[in-house]
């Protein structure tokens, strides 16, 4: 049962009443109107007007300060002289006794009293200023001072002897003379800091960094070389299974592995990193468990791995006092801080956490949330929120995830939410776990999928259609190509064709009279001649008086006249009648046909020519013309037909020219 009272709580536990005290910043709280247990037996506590409260391993660990009677807020040691006996607390200010009875502390008297024990006869040993150490009987309450000077740390035996580690270096008492105070072992003179005795009953005790080991009554067994780091100054020291040594001080802790004699190692313990360096504290407990004090709260070596606490597991302060750890007859630990006085009533279930439970609050893309489902694609930022029902440590409690296909490595953060600015449209896997590194739990892991569909210029269909555009572009520019292509050679075999033909042409024609020129005519002769039986009629006409012409008026007429001359002869030109220019003023004329009426013709030809006057640009001119004919007989030689119609044009001349003489018939027109 909890409820309220002026100064704090009451719990009642079925037997007595225990008043709970609010913390001395907390204790001008208003009233509180509300009281709450959550699952993991945390006491939330409302006021009125000053918010939340919540208690920190309520039941677990019972926290004491001035405001629960303590002489001083720095504790700095303990001891109990027997079972069932008050605890009696050495602060700052004085030596306080706590009844558990009645859980009442009871100042018993003041002096900074930073050392105190109890030897097996119960008596109580602490010192009072700098240079006495008192035995104190509290049977008969009757006191013996001893002069013993800068006195840091009262060590008890497991018998009558008692330790006492000074500047001056160490003294032993057998207490079995209350007379007869401590005296100094004449082998350890040098100042020392702490020891411990061990279960054979043997004193390890430091000396700067020098390790003894002594046995009553004046015994020194060794006196270990320096196997530490130069920096670094013993400050607490603890004994494990009769082999191990564990020494903490400014830098960590090391372990020293002895057998008889012989030193066989020394090796720094590796502390996590959220564990402070600075031992002022060690205690071996009955669970094999090590507690190491520091000045960033209690580290726990258990199980094989270590923990550290602080004020969020309940602990009044993270500053532990130097020999502030102490453990009572049930297994219970006493912690001693700079703010009060801690009891960690069951370390069991201190260490025994529940396990860390995560959630996700909410995942969306942009203002979309994530169900399962394909989301449409987005440009906007990925957000997830997430985060634990552990409240007991929540300021310990760190998150771990990744976005497979995003992040390469597992992320970090304590906030409790991460946004991804841009992410490409596919299929992501969202984990998330959560771990203490202070006491070493883990979340299990939970993950999600998130799945953002392509933009549609970039899915399937799009790059089929892409895919068919592109096809037909380069089909049509393959087309076109192969069109143009066509079209230039057609374009090329007309002009090779034209260039062929006109090169045929001017190989077979007369330049300037466009008539065939004279190979033509001899080929097309030659031809004839070849053919059995072909007989044709050959006819050459020439100018007369031509080369008068030319010289009155130049060759330039002289041309006019031949183009002039060509122009009608063309008229004429036929299937049957070829007509060529054979050189110079010459004109000839072949004709295949056979009937009696080409000689007429001819005639007709050159009558009509002769018979014109012709403009030139020098003005009218009158041009004759002279013909030889011939008719070629049976498998006559064309150069002999020639012949013979070169000397009928010869008669033609040499009888007066302008006319025709053909001398197949004798005939002269």
């Amino acid at each position: 049962m909890l409820t309220q009272r002026d100064d704090g709580l009451m719990d009642w536990d079925g037997k007595n009443w225990r008043r709970l005290f609010l913390p001395e910043e907390q204790a001008d709280f208003p009233i509180i109107t509300s009281l709450l247990f959550d699952q993991s037996q945390t006491i939330w506590i409302g006021t009125l007007g000053q918010g939340l409260a919540r208690t920190l391993n309520y039941n677990s660990v019972e926290n004491w300060g001035k405001q629960d009677g303590l002489t001083n807020d720095l504790v700095w040691s303990f001891t109990r002289p027997a079972a069932n006996s008050p605890l009696w607390i050495g602060t700052d200010a004085g030596v306080d006794r706590l009844d558990s009875r009645i859980e009442r502390i009871v100042p018993f008297r003041s002096g900074t009293t930073y050392t105190l024990a109890s030897d097996q006869q119960g008596n109580l040993w602490l010192p009072e200023g700098a240079e006495v150490v008192t035995r104190l009987d509290l049977k008969d309450n009757t006191e013996h001072r001893f002069r013993l000077v800068h006195l840091n740390q009262i060590v008890p035996g497991h018998s009558n002897d008692m330790w006492f580690l000074t500047r001056q270096g160490i003294f032993h008492s057998d207490n079995q003379n209350p007379e007869i105070g401590p005296r100094l072992l004449e082998d350890l003179p040098q100042p020392s800091i702490t020891g411990i005795v061990d279960d054979d009953n043997i004193l390890w005790a430091t000396q700067g960094q020098k390790i003894v080991e002594f046995k009553a009554p004046n015994q020194l067994i060794s006196k270990s070389s320096k196997c530490f780091a130069p920096f670094f100054e013993p400050d607490a020291i603890i004994t494990r299974n009769h082999k191990e040594i564990w020494i903490g001080g400014t830098s960590g802790i090391y372990r020293l592995i002895h057998q008889g004699n012989s030193l066989l190692s020394c090796e720094e313990i590796t502390l996590p990193k959220e564990s402070g360096t600075n031992i002022v504290a060690m205690l071996h407990d009955k669970r094999d468990w090590i507690w190491a004090g520091t000045d960033r709260g209690l580290s726990l070596f258990a199980n094989g791995r270590w923990y550290v606490f602080d004020t969020n597991a309940g602990l009044p302060s993270n500053d532990v006092s130097q020999g502030g750890l102490y453990q009572d007859e049930d297994g219970s630990i006493w912690v001693g801080t700079s703010h009060g006085l801690s009891h960690i009533c069951n370390p069991k279930a201190f260490l025994e956490k529940e396990p860390i439970r995560i959630f996700v609050g909410s995942a969306k893309l942009g203002s979309l949330p994530i169900d399962g489902h394909i989301l449409p694609y987005s440009r906007s930022p990925l957000t997830i929120s997430f985060g634990f029902l552990n409240y007991r440590d929540d300021d310990h409690i760190r998150f771990r995830y990744k976005l497979d296909g995003f992040d390469e490595n597992w992320e970090e953060t304590t906030d409790g939410s991460v946004r991804y600015a841009k992410i490409d449209p596919g299929t992501y896997r969202f984990h998330l776990n959560a771990y203490n590194p202070w006491t070493q739990q883990s979340s299990s892991e939970t993950s999600f999928i998130v799945q953002m569909a392509w933009p549609w210029w970039k899915t399937w269909t799009a790059y089929i259609f892409y895919g068919l555009i592109l096809s037909i572009c380069g089909y049509s520019i393959v087309r076109l190509r192969v069109r143009y292509l066509v079209r230039q050679k057609k374009i090329l075999e007309e002009i090779i064709s034209c260039q062929t033909a006109e090169l045929a042409y001017r190989a077979d024609h007369d330049r300037l009279t466009g008539l065939l020129n004279r190979a033509a005519i001899e080929d097309k002769l030659e031809k004839f001649t070849e053919e059995k039986n072909s007989n044709f009629y050959l006819s050459l006409f020439d100018v007369d008086h031509f080369k008068s012409v030319n010289d009155q008026y130049g060759h330039n007429v002289g041309d006019e006249v031949l183009v002039i001359i060509s122009q009608h002869l063309k008229q004429y030109i036929s299937e049957d009648y070829f007509i060529g220019r054979y050189g110079g003023e010459e004109f000839i004329i072949i004709v295949q046909k056979k009937d009696k009426d080409v000689v007429k013709n001819i005639l007709k030809i050159r009558s009509e020519i002769s018979q014109k006057a012709i403009s030139l640009s020098v003005g009218t001119l009158c041009i004759t013309l002279s013909a030889g004919i011939v008719q070629r007989k049976t498998n006559e030689n064309w150069r002999d037909l020639i012949l013979k119609a070169d000397m009928a044009l010869y008669q033609a001349k040499r009888t007066g020219r302008n006319r025709a003489v053909a001398i197949s018939n004798e005939h002269t027109a």
